[in-house]
């Protein structure tokens, strides 16, 4: 969940919390100073939610927990440099 403003063409966050757990993610000057997943997903043709788009964060435990529990676990890269 995130609440945020707009100031100068930036975006700043007043605020930003793991959907799942509730908890409000560390923030610096409102920018996001701990990592986290954002999922936007518009629902397509031939799903059950047809046209529906849905949001939310997740804090890194909760993805953590998440992934946890698949049957078929996620592939997990190590990436040594960013852009």
């Amino acid at each position: 969940m995130r609440k945020e403003r707009e100031r100068d063409t930036e975006i700043r966050y007043e605020e930003v919390r793991c959907n799942r757990c509730g908890k409000s993610l560390a923030l610096h000057r409102g920018i996001l100073a701990e990592d986290m997943v954002h999922v936007d997903k518009t629902w397509g043709y031939g799903s059950k939610q047809d046209g529906v788009r849905i949001q939310f964060d997740l804090c890194e435990d909760c993805v953590q927990e998440l992934i946890s529990g698949f049957v078929l676990p996620p592939e997990v890269e190590e990436v040594t440099e960013w852009l």
